[in-house]
């Protein structure tokens, strides 16, 4: 049977003449037990599992656990989605990540997921926390199996922000930059010094520099 879609919540209408009402209840059960999806126009090439964020632009693009940018997450993506075509987002509710194409996944039942802490790798889901910025999207309902996760989650009611600082251990002072052994501005590290086995909490403060309080 053809299925179209209302305008408004997207739910199945029957096609001309058709009365096939039970197809088309079940398929409205299907999409209420998966979830609750909102439409977005794609800013960018889409894929199935894609976390993904709402930008100023008011379309959406793939989201990023390592660049505040591209934050928070509002929703993961059931379907690929060509760039600039409308596609849905799936806000709260449940979905079968298949890591088939991907960074393999190997998540483990109730663990939590969070946005990728790998730069560039903007949509994979790890149960690792990022070094970084840290949004709780819900958790893994089964362990990957046959490259299948299913995960249970809920973007709107956890679009909040965790900050794991980052921890560096050297002998020398985190110097301003933006390489591994440096501490960019505005950022808040653990330093642990390698010669005296002190640990630090460092700032790099935009108008005085760098700073550093020990912790006792």
């Amino acid at each position: 049977m053809a299925i179209s879609y209302s305008e408004e919540s997207k739910f199945p209408l029957l096609d001309t003449g058709s009365g096939n009402s039970g197809a088309v209840f079940n398929g409205v059960l299907e999409q209420v037990d998966a979830g609750w999806e909102i439409t977005l126009n794609a800013g960018e090439e889409i894929k199935a599992g894609d976390i993904v964020y709402l930008k100023s632009d008011g379309k959406m693009w793939q989201a990023d656990g390592t660049d505040i940018a591209k934050m928070p997450v509002i929703g993961i993506a059931p379907n690929d989605v060509a760039i600039s075509q409308d596609g849905k987002v799936r806000v709260r509710g449940w979905i079968d990540y298949d890591d088939t194409n991907r960074t393999a996944f190997a998540a483990t039942r109730g663990n939590e997921i969070y946005p990728a802490a790998i730069v560039g790798d903007y949509a994979e889901i790890t149960v690792t926390k990022p070094a970084t910025f840290t949004q709780i999207l819900g958790y893994c309902k089964t362990t990957t199996a046959a490259n299948i996760t299913r995960l249970v989650f809920d973007c709107l009611a956890m679009m909040d922000f965790r900050t794991f600082p980052r921890r560096i251990s050297q002998s020398a002072q985190p110097a301003n930059g933006a390489a591994a052994n440096q501490i960019s501005v505005g950022e808040l590290i653990l330093w642990h010094d390698t010669d005296d086995a002190k640990t630090y909490l460092v700032y790099n403060d935009t108008t005085v520099g760098v700073r550093k309080v020990e912790l006792t």
